[in-house]
């Protein structure tokens, strides 16, 4: 989903780093990604790295830390990835600064902390966003996206529709394109939560409660022509 997604929203190319048993399931279900088995990688190769969709958290730290090592530009961490970094919440401070992490309101609150509410959970993303020079993006109704110069931007786009497994993979990918195509770290965490939310909205109008999150990545197109991008 995620590597999907990043195709579509304008990546040229796109690689999965995965196990080497998943290599035929996304070779089958996406033949236009190029995947990677795990091994040692001049990671600055790549313009933007997305970590954690369907990852797991087993054997993953190592790969974690190599990265951190050895990649010093913003990148992109959902699922697995913000739960590798709740358990190791020493590694924090080594992540390149300005990067974009997409927690949903679980993986937030393992992330930085119990909330009673959606008001405290508001002041707890201002304040690890400004703590740790990162980007917050707290999926959800009116996705909050918290910044490290202290503002907080609230997305007007989406439906309900979205609350479906899958839907911040896809997000993740859109994100990492537009890093890749060279949007600033706030650009791209700003369109992309918007841009997802659009899709959302159109294939929202046509599928209604049975949106699944691969609509959104089909839905992707339109969202450029609704925007008259080219």
């Amino acid at each position: 989903l995620a590597c999907g997604s990043a195709l579509r929203s304008g990546s040229g190319l796109v690689y999965a780093l995965v196990d080497e048993i998943g290599i035929p399931i996304i070779q089958t279900s996406l033949p236009e990604a190029m995947c990677l088995p795990h091994g040692n990688y001049d990671w600055n190769h790549f313009d933007a790295i997305a970590l954690g969709p369907g990852w797991g958290i087993l054997n993953r730290i190592l790969v974690l830390k190599d990265i951190l090592d050895k990649y010093n530009r913003p990148m992109v961490i959902d699922a697995d990835g913000i739960n590798l970094l709740s358990n190791h919440p020493d590694l924090i401070q080594h992540l390149p600064k300005n990067s974009i992490l997409t927690p949903h309101i679980g993986e937030f609150q393992r992330l930085v902390g119990p909330s009673a509410d959606y008001f405290e959970r508001i002041e707890l993303a201002g304040k690890f966003a400004c703590d740790n020079g990162l980007i917050l993006v707290l999926k959800g109704p009116n996705t909050l996206i918290a910044l490290p110069d202290g503002r907080r931007l609230y997305n007007s786009s989406g439906t309900k529709f979205m609350a479906t497994g899958g839907s911040g993979d896809v997000l993740t990918g859109m994100i990492a394109s537009f890093l890749g195509m060279g949007y600033s770290p706030e650009n791209a965490a700003i369109c992309g939560v918007f841009q997802h939310g659009l899709a959302g909205e159109i294939s929202g109008k046509k599928k209604g409660r049975s949106l699944i999150a691969s609509d959104l990545i089909d839905a992707i197109s339109e969202t450029y022509s609704a925007l008259s991008i080219s």
